[in-house]
C-alpha cells in the first residue's frame, strides 16, 4: 500500500497531457491519427455499428411491412369498412347548394342585374352551375351500368347499377335559360351529400310532417293554382322545403318553385357505383324583393334525416340579394 508521500511522488512524476485549444480538440475528435479513430471510433467499430443498425432497421421495416399488408387485407378498395351508424360520417347526410360564391367563406348569392344583362354567359354563378351539371348531360349517361329507374326498376344492392338523371327534371332551370339569373329569377341547386349505404326511410302519406305539407300547399303553378302533394308524391319520396329563416325573410322571399318537386327514393343508396349522379333539386326564386338580403333555409325530409343548424345536418343555409 502506497503512502501519501509516494502518491505525491507518482503524481509529480507523471507527464501532463498537452493542452489543446477548442479547435485543435475538435480536429482531433474528427480524426485522431495517434489512436487511429474517426469521430471517436475505429474502422472496426464503425463497421460493427453500421451492420447492427442495418439489421435493426431492416427488421423494423419488415415488421412494419408485414403489419401493413395484414391491415390492408382487411380493407375493401370499393367499400368502407365502417358505414352509416358505425362510421364517423353518421346516418344523416348534410346538404349542399350550388352555385357557391367565389369567396369560400361566404354563402351569399348576389345578383347584380346590370352586370348580368351585359354578359350573362360570363357570370360566375351561371358558369359554376353549368360546370356542376356537365356530368348530367345525356351523352355522359350511356354506360352499361346506367338504368332508367322507377319504383319498380331500381338498382339492387351489390350490382353497381346506378340511375340516370334527366335534366328535363329541372324545368326552366337550365343552361339554355341561364338558370334564371338573367331575368332575376335565380335557380339554386340543392343536393344531399353522399353517405355510403344510406337509404332514406320515407314517410307514408299519414306520416308526412305538417311543415312539409304546409310548404307544398303554398306552392303554385304557372296559372297561380295551388299544387299540394299528389298521391304519387306521398310515398317513397325525399321532400325538400325552403323558407325564409325569420319573419322578415319570409316576407321578402317571394314565390318559389321546385324542379323536381321531390326526390324519389330509388336514387339511393350510393355504393360507389361508377358514374353515380347525386339527385338534385332546383329551387327557383321567382320574385325576391329587390335590394333586400334574404336569409334562406332549405331542409331535406325523411324519417332518418335529422336537422341541426349547428352540425349542418339535413339542411343548408344561404342568402340571396338581387340588385335590379
Amino acid at each position: 500500500m502506497t503512502t501519501p508521500a509516494e502518491n505525491d511522488t507518482f503524481v509529480a512524476g507523471a507527464s501532463k497531457p498537452p493542452t489543446l485549444s477548442k479547435w485543435q480538440g475538435f480536429l482531433q475528435f474528427l480524426y485522431d491519427k495517434k489512436e487511429g479513430t474517426v469521430l471517436g471510433r475505429t474502422g472496426k467499430s464503425w463497421l460493427q455499428i453500421t451492420i447492427f443498425y442495418i439489421i435493426f432497421y431492416g427488421v423494423l421495416a419488415a415488421f412494419f411491412a408485414v403489419l401493413l399488408v395484414l391491415f390492408l387485407q382487411t380493407l375493401d378498395p370499393n367499400e368502407p369498412k365502417w358505414t352509416t351508424a358505425n362510421g364517423i360520417i353518421g346516418t344523416t347526410p348534410g346538404m349542399g347548394f350550388r352555385p357557391t360564391p367565389a369567396d369560400s367563406g361566404s354563402t351569399l348569392i348576389w345578383l347584380k342585374q346590370a352586370e348580368l344583362n351585359k354578359n350573362v354567359s360570363g357570370n360566375p354563378y351561371v358558369k359554376k352551375l353549368g360546370e356542376f351539371l356537365e356530368p348530367y348531360q345525356p351523352g355522359k349517361q350511356d354506360a352499361d351500368n346506367f338504368l332508367k329507374c322507377s319504383d319498380s326498376n331500381r338498382p339492387v344492392a351489390g350490382d353497381k347499377k346506378t340511375c340516370q338523371y334527366k335534366l328535363d327534371n329541372l324545368g326552366p332551370c337550365t343552361a339554355e335559360n341561364d338558370f334564371g339569373y338573367k331575368t332575376g329569377q335565380p335557380c339554386v341547386l340543392l343536393k344531399l351529400n353522399k353517405i355510403y349505404g344510406w337509404v332514406p326511410d320515407t314517410y307514408s302519406s299519414s306520416e308526412i310532417p305538417e311543415e312539409v305539407t304546409k310548404f307544398y300547399g303554398k306552392l303554385r303553378n304557372d296559372k297561380g293554382e295551388q299544387t299540394p302533394l299528389t298521391p304519387a308524391e306521398q310515398s317513397n319520396q325525399v321532400y325538400v322545403t325552403c323558407n325564409g329563416e325569420d319573419p322578415v325573410d319570409q316576407e321578402h322571399i317571394g314565390p318559389i318553385r321546385l324542379y323536381p318537386r321531390t326526390v324519389p327514393a330509388y336514387y339511393f343508396p350510393y355504393s360507389n357505383q361508377r358514374g353515380y349522379l347525386s339527385p338534385v333539386v332546383m329551387v327557383q326564386f321567382l320574385n325576391p324583393s329587390p335590394g333586400v338580403l334574404v336569409n334562406i333555409e332549405c331542409k331535406a325530409w325523411s324519417k332518418n334525416i335529422a336537422h341541426s343548424r349547428t352540425d349542418r345536418l339535413g339542411q343548408v343555409h344561404f342568402e340571396i340579394l338581387v340588385d335590379r
